[in-house]
């Protein structure tokens, strides 16, 4: 593990989209449920914890 990998923390997908100033929380939730979000090039899903 590099430095940089060590020194990052979870987050929250729609938290973070809502910090960069893209969409607000609960639009970012909607945006993830429609599939409309992608990370490399594959869609974002909920995960159950």
């Amino acid at each position: 593990m590099t430095g940089k990998e060590a020194n990052m923390e979870e987050i929250r997908l729609n938290k973070y989209l809502s910090e960069q100033g893209i969409c607000s929380r609960r639009e970012a939730d909607r945006l993830i449920e429609a599939g409309k979000v992608t990370i490399d090039g594959r869609k974002a899903r909920w995960e159950k914890k």
